[in-house]
This record gives C-alpha cells, structure tokens and sequence, in this order.
C-alpha cells in the first residue's frame, strides 16, 4: 500500500511545489535508488529490488511519477504488465508530465496490467498514478483497459483507493461514452471490499489535510511523510493501515520501505530530489541529490546507485534491521526526533545555502558526515552495527 501527494507552487515564497510519495510494501522487501540511462531521460529510481521497474521516480527532464495499486471490481490480469514497469517506462520516454500520462493510458488502452506486485506471495492489482512536472501534476486512474485522468490545479493525493468520480478531463473513448449526469468512474470501477481492507480513502484524506494545513518549505513535506494519523505505535497492529508512515502488523502486513519528496522549482527547471534509501522515513533521514540543467548531481556519496547493486541492497538491510530494533526505543524517547529534525534540517540548510554542487567537494563531504554521525547514533541506540552502501 502507498500515499502520493502533490503541492503546486501557487504564491509560495520559495516557487517550489513539491511531490512526495511513500512506497508501502513487504517489511522485508529491499528497495534501492538507482540512476538508469543517459541524457534527457536518465532517471533516478527507487526500485525493489526484483522487478525492472520502480515505485517512484524522477527523469532529467523533470518529471517525477508514483504509483498506486488499486483495486477494481474485474480483477487484474494475472499475467500482465506491472504498474511499477510502466512507471519507468514512461520516465524512460517522456518529456513533460502530459505527456508521461498519455503514454500510461496508451500502455493501459493496448496492453494489458496486472501481474504479481507481490514480494512474497501473490498480489495482482490495476494501478493509479500521480504525475508531475515544473508546470503542474496529473492523476491517471486505471481499470482493466479503461482509464481517467484530471489535471491538478491545487493539492492531490492518490492512495489505495479510486477517487476520480465526473471530474475527469481524458479518458479512455468506453468511460467518455458512459459520462453523464450521476456518473461516477469510483463508482463504476472500484471493488468496494478491497476499499474497506486497504483504507485508501482514510490516508488520502490524511495526505490532503496535511497539505491544506501546510506552509512553505521542503521540512513540511517530510512531516507529512512521517505521520502516523489515528495509529497508535504503542500497538502496532492496531490501525496499521490508517497510517501515511506505516510500520508492519496488522492484517494487510506492509510497512513503509522507502519514501521520496522532489522539491520541483519551475524558475530555474532544477529540483532536489530527498529520499531515504531504506525504510521507516519517522526514523530515517531524507538524503539530497540535485537535478541541474537536466544532469543528476549525486551528494551522498556512501552509497552506490547501480542498476544491480547488491551493496545497496545489503545496506537497505541494514537499515531495516537498525529501524526494526530502534522503532522500540526511538517511540519512547522523546529527545530521538529532535536528534533526527536536527540533522534534517542541517542538509537542507546545507542544499539552501549551497545548492550548486559543481566542483564543491567540501558540500558532499558534509552531506556524508551529517548522514554518517546520524546513524553511527541511531546504530547505537538500536544495539547494531553501521555499515556503509560502499562496503
């Protein structure tokens, strides 16, 4: 299960908008980030480990996709195409988030979605996606071969759940046809009990409040990403799934493994794009790298961003043994998130004052020494040993 929000810039001091998406999945399930390619559509991927495809991402023309599963009344093809490999292929093609979208409903019109998402076991689902670039944002739900798609002119959030109802401007010719007054494409779509089990409409609403209740800044959209809403982390396995950060328990056993925020900045096309390379973003730092004049400028170093790197794969696990132990103390000591805000805030101070990496070797040695001193603790208070993604 997964959460994706966007902010448009509207009056914002800064110019920013921003997307942000927290990839929910098996506790156990390795997720990396890795750069594909070269030129226009090279892309900076958070991908398990597994698949080819990925959960999120950003090309270096700017435009981020993330996508959802969701569930409709006909069950998906379970010999069809991931959702997460058509994420990445329309990272690999497109220019402008448009035009991401239309090659999504293209992908979805002639081919045929569904397959196994599931790390263990089997899951087999129909996708939502929420698409972005420097001039705006789309969300493009699909069904089968059917889809619907709406352009955002304020915040949107995507969940596990459908939440087009008649307010979609494209859709495939089918649903176009179907359009009337009371029409609803939710309605139509959506299996009611895979509703009520995933608690979409519960974490959309959450996500959307937290982005009419937000100001500027990039440290909002990490709170944001690090809320717990109604869950209590005294009982985990209560209400796990009302949960935008969500930790393991519950029926449906998923826990957050990964989470991105790109900081999208339409008057100078460049972004920084924060992601934690490893699960628990309530007990992770974000890590910065830059899009520049569509090149991707990595600032943490300690890491390795192969399209197959066990290293990096190896030091997800680490984190995830880490965050296991340290959830246990971490949540009942209440000096932890002033420890992990602190040295948040320093490496986006860090990208405020500093934001060109060009030749500036001292920025990324600060980057790493930041990231380094925070888990050398977290590895402490947790009782294991840190390792580094370059061991």
């Amino acid at each position: 299960m997964c959460d994706t929000l966007f902010i448009p810039a509207d009056a914002r001091p800064s110019g920013s908008c921003y997307f942000a998406k927290n990839s929910d999945r098996n506790p156990d399930e390795p997720q990396v980030m890795m750069i594909s390619g070269t030129g226009k559509h090279s892309c900076l991927l958070s991908r398990p480990v597994w698949m080819h495809g990925a959960e999120m991402g950003v090309n270096a023309r700017g435009v981020v996709i993330g996508n959802e599963a969701v569930f409709a009344k006909k069950k998906a093809d379970p010999h069809g195409v991931l959702g997460m490999d058509t994420l990445r292929s329309a990272l690999e093609q497109a220019d402008t988030a448009r035009q991401a979208m239309e090659i999504i409903a293209t992908s979805v019109e002639n081919g045929t979605q569904g397959g196994n998402g599931a790390f263990k076991g089997t899951l087999v689902y129909d996708n939502s996606y929420l698409v972005a670039d420097f001039d705006g944002a789309w969300i493009i739900e699909t069904a089968g071969h059917r889809w619907a798609a709406k352009q955002l002119w304020g915040p949107g959030a995507i969940s596990n759940t459908y939440s087009l109802t008649d307010e979609f401007e494209r859709a495939d010719s089918a649903t176009l046809s179907e359009k009337g007054p009371g029409y609803s494409w939710k309605k139509r779509v959506e299996s009611r009990l895979y509703r009520l089990i995933t608690r979409g409409d519960t974490r959309r609403a959450s996500s959307l409040q937290n982005a009419a209740g937000m100001v500027d800044g990039v440290a909002n959209v990490f709170s944001a990403m690090r809320s717990h809403g109604p869950y209590n982390l005294g009982r985990p396995n209560l209400k796990n799934m009302t949960s935008v950060c969500m930790h393991e328990g519950g029926i449906v056993n998923n826990s957050t493994t990964a989470s991105m925020v790109v900081d999208l900045r339409p008057k100078t096309h460049s972004a920084v794009i924060w992601f934690t390379a490893g699960p628990a973003p309530c007990l992770s730092l974000y890590r910065p790298a830059l899009l520049e004049h569509g090149v991707f400028k990595i600032l943490w170093t300690d890491y390795d961003y192969g399209e197959s790197s066990q290293v990096s794969a190896d030091y997800w696990k680490s984190r995830r043994t880490a965050t296991a132990s340290l959830q246990r103390r971490a949540f009942r000591d209440p000096s932890f998130a002033g420890r992990r805000d602190a040295a948040q805030s320093a490496l986006v101070d860090l990208i405020a004052h500093r934001c060109n990496a060009d030749g500036d070797g001292s920025l990324r040695t600060e980057v790493n020494r930041i990231i380094e001193e925070f888990e050398r603790q977290c590895d402490s208070d947790a009782g294991t040993r840190p390792m580094s993604a370059r061991s």
